[in-house]
Order: structure tokens, then sequence, then C-alpha cells
């Protein structure tokens, strides 16, 4: 059944109408406040599956390279301070989500605090399973190689001049 949006699929789970939906958070965290039970966590225990993607055309990066490289270092900064700085956070996702509940509020950041990777790679599993998933429907998708829809070569440069382990210090 088609919901469209999440706190769709649990306000017709909490109805009776769906037996099962997929919910993120913070909207699985209401789901198990209101006693549904969690099957399968596809963060933790499903197929690999890309979840952070930063997207923009090969001629942009080709033209400004350094607004890409600077990119990288703010994202990898800002996932540090999030993964490390629960105050900041935790206020990060109440002012965005318009979170004020301070249990779903604690359980979202758990959550998202444990799906972002300290050096922001794109898997290449995970892309496969995501082109996978969307050959089923166009078959010309097949032939598309990681390469084709990643470049990592950013995040190895940042990577190799020592960034990530001076943001850890």
């Amino acid at each position: 059944m088609q919901l469209g949006e999440v706190p769709n699929i649990l306000t017709t789970l909490l109805a009776g109408q769906i037996d099962a939906g997929a919910l993120s958070p913070p909207t699985n965290s209401r789901a198990k406040r209101s006693g549904l039970q969690e099957l399968i966590n596809l963060g933790t225990d499903g197929p690999e599956y890309p979840s952070t993607v930063i997207a923009t055309t090969r001629a942009y990066v080709k033209s400004n390279p350094e607004n890409t490289r600077r990119l990288v270092r703010a994202l990898a900064e800002a996932f540090y301070v999030f993964k490390n700085n629960r105050q900041v956070g935790i206020r990060a996702i109440q002012k965005y989500a318009r979170l004020h509940d301070a249990d779903i509020l604690e359980d979202t950041y758990n959550q998202f605090r444990e799906a972002f990777d300290t050096i922001p790679y794109v898997s290449k599993a995970g892309i496969a399973s995501l082109l996978v998933s969307m050959s089923e429907k166009d078959s010309k998708i097949r032939q598309i190689k990681y390469e084709d829809v990643a470049d990592m070569r950013f995040v190895a440069e940042v990577e190799k001049e020592g960034f990530f382990k001076k943001t850890a210090k």
C-alpha cells in the first residue's frame, strides 16, 4: 500500500490498517513508544545501503574542486561534532525536526549517531544494493558501475592529508 510519508505509515499501523511498514527516526521512536515491535532495523541489520550521499554534476566538480574539498571537510567536521557532542546533536535534531520530547530526541540522536561514519565514504556494497533494486525497473541500470556514480577522490585526499585524524583530536 503506497502511503507516501513515514508519519502516514505510523498512523496506518496504529489504526490497524496494515501489519508492518518501514519507519525511520524519529517516527520509529514514536512507534516503539506506542507499543509496536521493531521487526528489523535496516540501518544495522539489513542490506547495506547508502545513507549519506551528496550529489552534484561532474562539470561542477571539475570546475570547482576546492569547493568540493571544502564540502567534504565540512561534512566530516559536522559528523564529528554531531557524534561527539550530544548536546549540539540533540539541539540540531530539535531545531530541524521540530521535536521537543526528550525521550524521542535522545533515541533519534542515538540512532543517527550510530549511522554516521567518521570518514564519509559511500560504500561500494551500498551502491551495488541501490543499483540492483533500481535495475528491477530499468535494465539499463545493470550496466552502471560504482565508479560511474561515486567519486571518492576528495574524501581520499582529505583522509590522506590527515584531516579526519586532526578533527578527532
